[in-house]
């Protein structure tokens, strides 16, 4: 069954926009966490490799944006 999470607020940015993120997927990230320290993984490797796998996805939206400007200033120099 698919997870279901609660939106934000509204569109626009907000002051509490970030806990409400955080609020709307920690069940879900409460169930992965028990689910593979019943796995036998511990507590520090856990969070370690969240927090890994967090800092890699940020580091490719990153540079998937740096690559979108790069290739939209080499269309626009063609135009």
């Amino acid at each position: 069954m698919p997870l279901k999470f609660a939106p934000p607020k509204t569109a626009d940015h907000y002051p509490d926009r970030a806990i409400d993120c955080q609020m709307s997927i920690d069940e879900a990230f409460r169930e992965i966490w028990e689910n593979v320290a019943a796995a036998g993984w511990g507590q520090e490797e856990i969070a370690g490799a969240l927090y890994e796998l967090t800092d890699n996805h940020l580091t490719a939206l990153r540079e998937n944006e740096f690559t979108e400007l790069r290739l939209a200033r080499v269309r626009s120099r063609r135009d």
